[in-house]
């Protein structure tokens, strides 16, 4: 039973893979930006709000989506980390704006496990072995070989691969922290409220989001539609 995580990781990250893809196209079409899809993956996501409502049923097995209050700090943390994997996800697009998806892709599922070791090293104590070391060096050494371009000057997109691992790592290390103190369901549901505060804010302050919003064709709804089936 202590190893059921790794199915479920194989299966997150061919998800994950095929998400890259769809996104890779997305974010190449002329009305869909990096910064609008962000936007539009953090409204959608709210969604996941949805899932509370289950707990409202009338049975037994759905004590466990029933909502339970958070402290006021843990609350906060959800909201934080709702937030910090959508702009996280934001720098993803961004990277695969500029990069090839292959690329793009393993770098981000390379450097986000470097970075949330020693993260969780320094906020929840964790430790690993030898072994689990020795993998970490070489997926740095992996991530070196894999993103070297010798003789042509490296493009922007790296940069934006290494935000967007860095905010997914401590939006895990978060998550780690919060599904250890807090209820499961309530938490995860409640992240959605951080991605709804992120979407706010580009609402707000995103002159490309209003300018996408304002426009009014046949193109838009299609690409709205490929984001919201792949959120």
């Amino acid at each position: 039973m202590s190893y059921l995580w790794l199915p479920l990781a194989i299966i997150s990250y061919i998800i994950q893979s095929a998400t890259n893809a769809i996104d890779r196209i997305i974010v190449h079409r002329e009305v869909s930006k990096p910064i609008v899809v962000s936007f539009w993956a953090a409204a959608f996501s709210l969604a996941t709000l949805g899932l509370l409502l289950i707990g409202l049923l009338p049975f037994a097995w759905a004590e466990q989506f029933r909502f339970q209050m958070p402290s006021p700090n843990i609350f906060m943390l959800v909201l934080v980390a709702g937030a910090m994997a959508q702009i996280g996800l934001f720098f993803s697009y961004r990277a695969l704006h500029d990069g090839e998806v292959t690329k793009v892709a393993s770098a981000i599922g390379a450097i986000t496990p470097i970075i949330t070791l020693v993260a969780a090293y320094i906020f929840l104590a964790e430790r690993l072995g030898r072994l689990s070391i020795l993998a970490f060096i070489v997926l740095v050494l992996g991530t070196i070989v894999l993103t070297h371009q010798s003789g042509k000057r490296q493009k922007g997109w790296f940069k934006f691969a290494f935000a967007s691992a860095f905010f997914l790592a401590i939006q895990s290390v978060i998550a780690k922290y919060i599904f250890g103190e807090y209820h499961f369901i309530s938490a995860f549901s409640l992240m959605a409220l951080g991605a709804g505060i992120y979407a706010l804010c580009l609402l707000v302050f995103s002159k490309d989001v209003q300018k996408q919003l304002s426009r009014k064709s046949k193109q838009r709804t299609r690409d709205t539609y490929w984001i919201l089936a792949n959120s």
